[in-house]
């Protein structure tokens, strides 16, 4: 199978994906017969399908030991007693959990693509369907042989989990009325967030980004990518700086929340404290596939109440409440101290120092002494669903927070968020500010910047779930989803000699709630990495002209049934088969990069730095970066350099600028 290698760099929210010096690449290619042959048969898999040809083989298959290489657990895959079809399942469930790991492990482990597409069609037929799912998706993306497999958008094959209960209602019974005519025709539903039952509180305001299906694809497939479960020795997740990862995923997504809800007249999230009553419900209007609803978690709950996480049936969430408050009591201490368990010491080096504390708060398997330090954001998660104990401890029944795919709608997971960033702010207070050196790119000034104004509106969306039903017809659910005008920023510069520059561009609001001025000094963290791309300077004067469209933002996913078309028809020969270059990986989509603002028109700001080119050894990189994700491999700076430490007197450089973009809200306008 063919293998192309790729080193990703960092755009904004996102990883965008890049060939060794070149850029983000417009268009993803597969023209090769063998990789289209298993993109189009892993493609089918996910609904349960295959070629023609292979039907026969795989009803007379069963696996056996030959297939696999370095998997010591054959017998225990084989003899495995599977969570049910229909049952649910949750990742943090150890049980589960462990079914998942050992399904993965054998996918993973298969000598061929061939064998892993055999056994995974082997498994699919008593694996319980999400555990299956799940477990494969990891192991396309991790497996060096499969990975560039693009996965079908999750939000199509999993409905249930990114649309409301009352939809998936309406959509069942139309299918029943065709159904019953035996009509082939096609279904579309409005999703009308004015109509719903459970918009009951102020932070219902941001539904719209909160429950933005691109929004929960994108966490939910970071989960995919980094697996906080995951041995970063055994699959090469330290060489990503998995940790940095960690910390920079939740910096730019709490800056990101910040601004929506700045835009909505609500003030900056606030960390949970899970002693006090919470001064907000949560009502998720979400039921799994089997009919069973999400827990939901009632106004002024305290969630360190004894009755409802010191279950009775002992599970690794028994007594979750006092396992965070020693797990951050610990992890506190590491900070203040500057070293941890065996002597392991902070702050000599940023780059370790950060993978350490991250690790900790993750609670992978990179963490140090992981009985000891526990895993914080685990136990948290399942504190924040308040979700009831289960009859029997083999069927849990997880709430939204549980799941990667649902647990940025519920307002709690913002605060746990910005509870597990202030951790970081201890962190960063033992590093000094950046000095003039580290920050200056002799000979290089920014004279000025001219930005257009950002529109934002709503935009009818269609998402088409018609493979999920494995319908003729089509199936389809239209919401009004954020989105943003084009726009373009002029930077003038001034260079003394011809020489390349890396930009980065951040973007922070300028005035809070109250209208009083934010000084990007005391609120760098409220600003997230809004842009980022390199440019050749030539000797003299410069302007640097960046368009953001759609040509330059990561689109939304292509729908499962037009990328299945698509594949089919490269494989007969039909056509060549490209995509964006964006939907190969995964993204934070473009549509809301951007924040509301307001109809009057909302000020933030930019922060503009220009900074050394960096000089990359392909071979280096492609030696030491996993072509997954490699991180720091294009500035050798951290990921939020340098917004990461406190702003000191040589943050403003001649490099540097900062300036005002107006963001307006315009709900009239047609794209």
């Amino acid at each position: 199978m063919k293998r192309v290698y790729y080193v990703l760099l960092l755009c904004s929210l996102t990883f965008a994906s890049i060939q060794v010096k070149d850029y983000i690449p417009q268009k993803y290619k597969i023209d090769d017969k063998e990789t289209l042959e298993y993109q189009l048969k892993f493609l089918l898999l996910f609904k349960n399908e295959h070629l023609p040809e292979d039907r026969h083989f795989l009803s007379n298959f069963t696996p056996n030991e030959n297939l696999f290489k370095n998997f010591t657990k054959f017998s225990a895959f084989v003899d495995e007693k599977w969570l049910k079809k229909g049952e649910i399942f949750s990742i943090l469930h150890q049980p589960h959990l462990e079914q998942a790991i050992l399904l993965f492990r054998a996918f993973y482990h298969t000598k061929t693509v061939d064998d892993m597409y055999k056994v995974a069609a082997w498994s699919q037929q008593f694996v319980n369907e999400r555990i299956w799912s799940y477990a494969l998706s990891v192991a396309l993306v991790h497996k060096p042989e499969t990975f560039g497999i693009i996965l079908p958008p999750d939000y199509e094959i999993n409905p249930y989990f990114y649309f409301n209960s009352e939809l998936m209602a309406k959509i069942d019974k139309s299918r029943r009325n065709c159904d019953a005519k035996s009509e082939n025709i096609d279904i579309v539903v409005n999703d009308d967030p004015l109509e719903r039952y459970t918009n009951l509180d102020v932070e219902h305001l941001l539904t719209y980004f909160t429950e933005d299906i691109g929004l929960n694809l994108f966490y939910y497939s970071y989960s995919i990518f980094y697996p906080w479960w995951m041995d970063g020795d055994e699959f090469g997740l330290k060489v990503d700086h998995r940790g940095e990862l960690f910390y920079y995923i939740l910096t730019q997504l709490v800056a990101r929340y910040n601004a929506e809800r700045l835009s909505n007249g609500l003030g900056e999230v606030t960390a949970i404290d899970f002693t006090s009553p919470l001064d907000f419900g949560y009502y998720p209007g979400l039921c799994y596939p089997n009919g069973v609803a999400f827990p939901s978690r009632p106004e002024g709950v305290r969630l360190n109440e004894v009755r409802k996480n010191s279950l009775s049936r002992n599970t690794n969430l028994t007594n979750s409440y006092i396992r965070l408050r020693d797990a951050a009591s610990r992890i506190q201490n590491v900070l203040d101290l500057g070293r941890a368990y065996w002597g392991v010491k902070l702050y000599d080096d940023h780059a370790e120092s950060l993978e350490v504390i991250s690790n900790l708060l993750e609670g992978n398997p990179n963490s140090l002494e992981l009985p000891y330090y526990g895993t914080p954001q685990i136990h948290g998660r399942h504190l924040l669903g308040y979700a009831p104990e289960p009859l029997n401890r083999d069927k849990p029944l997880p709430a939204a927070t549980e799941h990667y795919e649902t647990a940025l709608r519920d307002p709690a997971t913002w605060r746990f968020f910005k509870w597990l960033l202030n951790f970081y702010d201890d962190f960063y207070k033992h590093f000094e500010p950046y000095t003039r050196a580290e920050m200056e790119y002799p000979g290089v000034n920014i004279d000025s910047i001219d930005a257009t104004e950002i529109v934002t509106y709503f935009q009818n969306l269609t998402t088409d779930i018609s493979e999920y039903y494995n319908s003729k017809g089509r199936t389809s659910i239209v919401q009004k989803r954020l989105n943003h005008s084009p726009f373009t920023y002029n930077i003038s510069v001034s260079s003394k000699q011809n020489q390349g520059t890396l930009i980065k561009v951040f973007l922070g609001p300028k005035y809070d709630r109250y209208g009083q001025v934010l000084d990007i000094k005391q609120n760098r963290d409220k600003f997230y990495l809004f842009d980022y791309f390199s440019r050749n300077l030539k000797s003299g004067s410069n302007v640097i002209t960046r368009t953001l469209d759609q040509k330059t933002w990561p689109v939304d996913r292509t729908n499962y049934r037009d990328l299945l078309e698509s594949v089919t028809q490269a494989y007969q020969n039909e056509k060549t088969f490209v995509i964006d270059g964006s939907e190969a990986y995964w993204f934070y989509p473009g549509r809301i990069f951007v924040p509301r603002g307001t109809k009057s028109g909302m000020e933030f700001q930019l922060y503009v730095i220009l900074l050394k080119l960096p000089k990359i050894d392909e071979a280096t990189i492609n030696d030491q970066m996993y072509k997954r994700v490699g991180v720091r491999s294009f500035s050798g700076l951290p990921l939020r350099f340098p917004l990461d430490r406190e702003i000191g007197k040589s943050f403003f450089v001649k490099n540097s600028f900062l300036t005002d973009v107006t963001i307006r809200y315009d709900d009239h306008y047609l794209p």
